[in-house]
């Protein structure tokens, strides 16, 4: 019979039981990778449900955050000898940790290659992409419509609250960032101003008139103060919502556009700017970019294409 316990509290009670066997710094490292890292990503789900799917992701996703290779391999061998001593216990099947090595070159040799290529959807995948997330799952539909209008990270839109939009003037101001369940600067550590188009100023518009009736219908003395947040009116989980969009890309895949990282919503964004006009140093103010010459480097496939 399957262990239904959560992978946080396995993770813990592993710690617990082992920590009096280690040396004082592994204890340290141990609890700051499961507190930072693995707790975060994997927390309520069960231990005996995780796949080498969910590894996958979870490699992706810090490494996408600019987390070194080595702590994210570290942060899963720890979640290997939880898995280890679980399976030798018979409360899991299997291990599906036990290939951690493999997993991690497979995910940086995809990740390299994404770099330098600088992946982005066509205008035409955006909208297939966009019409499937409506469809299939709306609160992904409104994170991902953001992302292609804005340009902005993942991080910086969980992080958005209705106190930095401004709908009078158009403007999003992104002041800080979700990593690791935290609160923290945006990547640059300074604050960027960004332009709504109006497709995103709508949605933004719909988007408040919604949050307010589910605040009346939930008793909630006022909306919530994050802009894309979940049904209780707290902010998204990293890995609950990459699992969410990993199904729809999934979907999106089967009906043509390209299975991309979600990180490609950037790219996408500043290639159709620079595709459509707009000057390197504007879309270089809009992502964030101190250095214009970067975006050039990076986006010079945009102007070629132009």
């Amino acid at each position: 019979r399957p262990w239904r316990t959560s992978t946080s509290e396995a993770l813990w009670h592993w710690h617990r039981i082992y920590a009096p066997t280690w040396k004082p710094s592994y204890v340290k490292s141990a609890r700051a990778l499961i507190e930072h890292h693995l707790a975060p990503f994997f927390g309520e789900k069960e231990l005996h449900t995780i796949t080498e799917e969910d590894l996958l992701l979870f490699i992706r996703e810090k490494l996408d955050a600019g987390k070194a290779p080595n702590t994210v391999r570290n942060a899963l061998a720890v979640l290997r000898r939880v898995f280890h001593l679980a399976e030798r216990q018979g409360k899991v099947p299997r291990n599906p940790a036990s290939r951690v090595g493999e997993l991690m070159r497979q995910v940086e040799a995809s990740a390299s290659t994404e770099v330098r290529e600088v992946q982005h959807w066509t205008r035409r995948e955006v909208e297939s992409l966009l019409a499937i997330a409506q469809r299939e799952d709306l609160a992904v539909a409104q994170i991902l419509g953001f992302a292609f209008a804005t340009g902005c990270r993942r991080g910086e839109i969980f992080a958005l609250q209705w106190r930095d939009v401004s709908l009078t003037e158009s403007t999003a101001t992104i002041r800080r960032s979700f990593s690791d369940r935290r609160l923290s600067t945006p990547k640059g550590r300074r604050s960027r101003r960004v332009p709504l188009p109006a497709s995103a100023l709508e949605a933004l518009e719909r988007l408040l008139e919604q949050r307010k009736r589910e605040s009346l219908e939930r008793g909630w003395p006022e909306v919530p103060a994050f802009v894309f947040c979940t049904p209780k009116g707290t902010a998204w989980d990293p890995g609950y919502f990459s699992r969410r969009w990993e199904r729809v890309r999934r979907i999106a895949q089967r009906e043509g556009a390209r299975p991309l990282k979600f990180h490609a919503t950037r790219h996408t964004w500043a290639t159709l700017a620079l595709a459509a006009g707009k000057s390197p140093r504007w879309v270089a103010d809009v992502l964030g970019h101190a250095d214009p010459s970067l975006t050039l480097r990076v986006y010079a496939h945009a102007l070629r294409e132009e």
